[in-house]
């Protein structure tokens, strides 16, 4: 956003503030959230998000939005602060690559300042900017939050407490899932509020059940009489599939070939994917004369047979009649649905992520496409998690799940399967699980 243009919005934000200041009915008060909403991301706001801003602006009522994946939680608190004169929002994140990734967004915001406050900067010139008032939204851990240095030198502030608006705990079902295990700081985040004071509190979750609420209620982490809005977390697009790859049929995989159906367009649509990517095939012609690893798109059902059958499948050199009798077809990476495959061991990894990508290659992709789409997780892990993954992965008493995910996107998620239901132990008459 240009500065005129942020600068523009900043001052209708203003306002904004000015008419919310002397609002007196209801109705004025959320029209005036729903119009700063709409400067601020250029869009329509939910009920729902108009409804925790005003029971946490107005009424000063602790508030706990439960909502699926991208919809919109993070507007809270994003928001809150550029509602009120002079104010700023303390928002604890699970995190630092959250915080990281909230800071970016919030200051493009018009009228945001905001500050990710980690190990790196956690200095005393820092911490005298977020006491001078200087940010308008505190990004925190819990360790950083509920320490005694932080507590003495910025949440004692009289300064600094007079300007908090509100305290955010993103992620809030963590405060018992990790607070009660690894994260000890999640359980005493109420020392915050003794510290600051009487000041309305929001806490968002994909999944929050009713037992990790009522666990919330014990530790006093919010007052009893919060409000709580549930909408839908029903996600129709994403699904848990188990099935057992019966041990005479494991190394071939047949059965995931589904996972790459939309490697292609459909028989009919390629030309108008043609059409629609005619600047990708050019590329890629540049790049089939540049690569020396392009087994082409006529590979034979032998060559894959060979890969099934192996555990470090070599692709063989493409039989160039074969490719030239192929029809011309565009990959589409970006039509093949996110998944992750679970291995109740690392041993079969290699040899199923191989044997996709030779699927792929058949299809038309070059290598290079077939890695990018096909990633054995094991291969991006940091050196320190690698080697305790590979070492927990060799122990009798604790294994590691390690997965190959069909995406261009990385998840990048370590799931222990001793941590799973019994059910995913691998079978007597089976292999692999996914």
């Amino acid at each position: 956003m240009e500065q005129k243009e942020w600068q523009k919005r900043a001052d209708q934000l203003a306002y904004i503030r000015r008419i919310l200041r002397t609002a007196i009915s209801e109705v004025e008060q959320k029209d005036c959230i729903s119009r700063a909403v709409k400067i601020t991301f250029e869009f329509d706001a939910k009920a729902e998000q108009v409804e925790a801003l005003w029971r946490l602006i107005i009424r000063k009522q602790d508030v706990i939005l439960v909502a699926q994946t991208s919809f919109g939680k993070s507007l809270i608190f994003q928001m809150l602060p550029l509602l009120v004169d002079n104010a700023l929002i303390l928002t604890i994140l699970p995190l630092n690559a959250i915080g990281k990734d909230q800071w970016t967004k919030i200051q493009e915001l018009p009228g945001a300042n905001p500050i990710m406050l980690c190990a790196e900067n956690n200095s005393e010139t820092t911490l005298q900017g977020i006491r001078n008032g200087i940010y308008t939204h505190i990004l925190v851990s819990p360790e950083i939050a509920c320490s005694k240095y932080f507590r003495e030198t910025v949440l004692n502030n009289p300064k600094f407490k007079s300007r908090v608006a509100a305290v955010t705990v993103d992620e809030v079902h963590l405060v018992i899932d990790w607070g009660t295990s690894f994260r000890k700081s999640y359980t005493i985040l109420r020392s915050i509020r003794q510290v600051i004071g009487d000041r309305p509190w929001f806490g968002c979750s994909a999944t929050l059940d009713t037992e990790t609420l009522e666990k919330l209620q014990e530790i006093r982490a919010f007052k009893d009489n919060f409000y709580i809005i549930r909408t839908s977390i029903d996600r129709p697009e994403i699904a848990i599939v188990r099935k057992i790859i019966p041990k005479n049929k494991k190394t071939s995989y047949n059965c995931l070939y589904f996972l790459i159906d939309g490697a292609t367009p459909p028989c009919g649509q390629d030309e108008a994917t043609r059409q629609c990517t005619e600047g990708d095939g050019e590329v890629r012609k540049q790049q089939k004369g540049k690569s020396t690893m392009r087994p082409g798109s006529g590979m034979t059902a032998r060559v894959a047979g060979q890969a099934r059958q192996s555990k470090k499948p070599q692709l063989a050199e493409p039989d160039m009649r074969v490719e030239e009798r192929a029809p011309k077809r565009i990959p589409t990476p970006q039509n093949i649905k996110k998944a992750i495959v679970f291995f109740d061991h690392c041993g079969n990894l290699n040899n199923c992520v191989n044997i996709i990508r030779v699927w792929l290659t058949e299809a038309g992709y070059l290598l290079e496409e077939a890695a990018a789409v096909v990633v054995d997780i094991t291969q991006i892990l940091p050196s320190r998690i690698k080697s305790g993954f590979m070492r927990n992965s060799r122990s009798r008493t604790q294994r590691f799940g390690s997965y190959v995910q069909p995406t261009r996107y990385l998840l990048g998620v370590i799931f222990q399967t001793s941590r799973l239901s019994s059910s995913t132990d691998s079978p007597e008459d089976g292999a692999s699980i996914w």
